[in-house]
């Protein structure tokens, strides 16, 4: 299908952690989105779709490579100091790589991956938009979701 092994690289992260609107969620859906674009193969960025449309195979194994997406993004989150973060706002991995993260955090973090999936199939991340009509439209979703998770009942 041209799928490359998912990866996270200080580029993407730069880019990410340069457009701080919309807050960690917001920031995860665009580092997931990053990661999975990026393993694309240019030449079928353009066809994906037509290419799952009508193919249930092709199907599952996107479901299959998304799934791959995210744990490299759950992994990331996972290695990254937490401190730093919440005093910077800065993507930077913890200094001992061996230690683990606190159990809430864990929690958390396994939270922000899958809200960070669920606006990204909100957002249709299969459809042509700029990058900057992305990041908007990740930010309104993002938005969206805030406002319902805190109506009442």
């Amino acid at each position: 299908m041209g799928l490359r092994p998912p990866q996270m690289t200080e580029d993407m992260l730069a880019q990410v952690q340069a457009d701080e609107s919309g807050g960690l969620l917001a920031q995860a859906a665009r580092l997931l989105a990053s990661v999975l674009y990026d393993s694309f193969a240019s030449d079928i960025r353009g066809i994906m779709n037509e290419l799952t449309e009508d193919r249930d195979d092709m199907r599952q194994r996107m479901k299959i490579h998304m799934l791959r997406c995210e744990q490299e993004l759950k992994d990331f989150l996972l290695a990254m100091d937490w401190a730093v973060y919440q005093e910077t706002g800065r993507f930077v991995r913890r200094e001992d790589e061996n230690s683990e993260p606190e159990p809430e955090q864990e929690e958390r973090i396994r939270a922000i991956v899958l809200m960070a999936t669920a606006v990204l199939r909100y957002v249709d991340y299969g459809t042509r938009a700029s990058r900057d009509e992305f990041a908007a439209s990740i930010n309104r979703t993002v938005t969206l979701f805030s406002t319902m998770i805190k109506e009442p009942r």
